[in-house]
């Protein structure tokens, strides 16, 4: 009995990507794992995309092609996609983008002999419109409250959508990371230690043509629900205090107080069975140590950091260690004050 290896399904939304979408279709398509189908979803383009994607459904049984007769975004054409998907695993990818050679092969492996992971992502690299490359690899989950660690190359079980469902149409230049917010909450998410990509940075890109703090925003309520993930119930100040750190927004010097609270609950509280302590508390230090390094500058140090590098054994410099101490001075005569009253 011969084995069968099982059906993956890609999808490749387009609006208008003619200039690029023929490499991303045949990085698609010349896979060393065979068995795909490439479901390209037209999502009304005004160019040429259609006479090309046709091209290569006369060329390749394993193209099928769909098109919207009115733009509907991206989130839509994801929808429309993965409704007349057929395959055991699921992914999508970006008509600018390409995948290497044995990129759904290798995550593939990886979901088959894991089990325990509904969901695989990998490194990848990024090409500017120079040819420069710059090598992305983001190995910590936990950054998912503060960014997008899982990127542009990724795998999923039908299971997973099947209990997620679609793409959310509200969340239009954040739709990957709000669904990856859905699904960390109910499945297991690992991270492939393998460059399998290549992610297009240009002028005319989706994510180009649109303010860092639009796409920031528009991603609030998923982050919101992630961090009840970690924290049960967090209280109107950590909340704003959360948002404020993912926006980057500068802090005043009486911010930073629920700030550390907020990071030492998160540490305290966190979801164990997903993430490991050293690693949350690796990556909320390596991603917090901008905002109160700006801060010191405006207001002079604080104690949290110093504190923070205390307890994880990182060395302080002098200047912190002065004012540690003369907290400490400070403390002392006040409780020796108030012991004499």
């Amino acid at each position: 009995m011969t084995y069968s290896p099982p059906l993956i399904s890609i999808i490749l939304p387009t609006y208008n990507g003619s200039k690029y979408i023929r490499r991303s279709i045949e990085s698609c398509l010349n896979q060393d794992y065979c068995n795909i189908e490439l479901i390209i979803v037209n999502d009304a383009s005004t160019d040429n995309t259609p006479d090309i994607i046709k091209e290569y459904q006369h060329l390749d049984r394993r193209v099928k092609v769909i098109h919207h007769s009115s733009n509907q975004k991206l989130p839509a054409a994801l929808n429309t996609g993965f409704s007349a998907s057929k395959g055991e695993y699921l992914t999508w990818t970006s008509d600018d983008n390409m995948y290497t050679l044995s990129a759904i092969t290798k995550m593939f492996n990886f979901l088959r002999k894991n089990t325990k992971y509904s969901m695989v992502y990998a490194n990848y690299t990024k090409i500017d419109d120079s040819a420069k490359s710059t090598p992305v690899r983001n190995p910590y989950l936990t950054d998912i409250l503060f960014g997008n660690p899982i990127g542009a190359c990724f795998l999923y079980t039908r299971a997973v959508y099947q209990d997620i469902g679609n793409y959310c149409t509200n969340s239009f230049l954040a739709e990957d990371y709000e669904y990856w917010a859905r699904v960390f909450e109910r499945f297991e998410i690992a991270h492939l230690d393998s460059d399998l990509y290549r992610y297009s940075c240009h002028s005319s890109s989706l994510t180009a043509s649109y303010p860092a703090n639009t796409i920031l925003e528009r991603t609030s309520s998923a982050r919101e629900k992630l961090l009840r993930v970690f924290i049960s119930n967090p209280t109107k100040a950590e909340l704003e205090s959360f948002l404020k750190l993912n926006r980057s927004q500068e802090f005043q010097y009486q911010d930073l107080l629920c700030i550390s609270r907020l990071l030492e609950k998160l540490i305290d509280h966190h979801n164990e069975k997903k993430i490991s302590t050293l690693e949350f508390a690796t990556i909320i230090s390596q991603k917090q140590k901008s905002v109160f390094r700006v801060s010191a500058i405006k207001h002079g140090p604080s104690l949290w950091p110093i504190y923070w590098k205390f307890k994880y054994r990182q060395r302080f410099s002098f200047k912190e260690l002065l004012f540690f101490l003369s907290l400490l001075r400070s403390w002392l005569i006040k409780n020796i004050n108030e012991s004499k009253n």
